[in-house]
């Protein structure tokens, strides 16, 4: 019995490559604010919680952008 051919539709592909990119940058996030933490202890000012907070957004909004210019 011959196995099937594995085929996907292009949208499949880029939605699943979408969700990769997005679980990296979520996992990558995680990643740096923890080992932030261990850095610095947890008496991180809320200057630099809010500078942080707004880089991150910003990586986001381009991110975004990015997806929707390639559409």
């Amino acid at each position: 019995m011959p196995l099937q051919s594995l085929s996907v539709s292009r949208l499949t592909a880029g939605a699943l490559l979408l969700m990769c990119v997005a679980a990296g940058y979520l996992f990558a996030e995680w990643w740096f604010s923890s080992r932030l933490q261990q850095r610095f202890g947890a008496d991180i000012n809320e200057e630099v919680r809010e500078q942080l907070s707004a880089a991150v957004e910003e990586c986001r909004s381009a991110l975004h952008s990015r997806v929707q210019d390639s559409d």
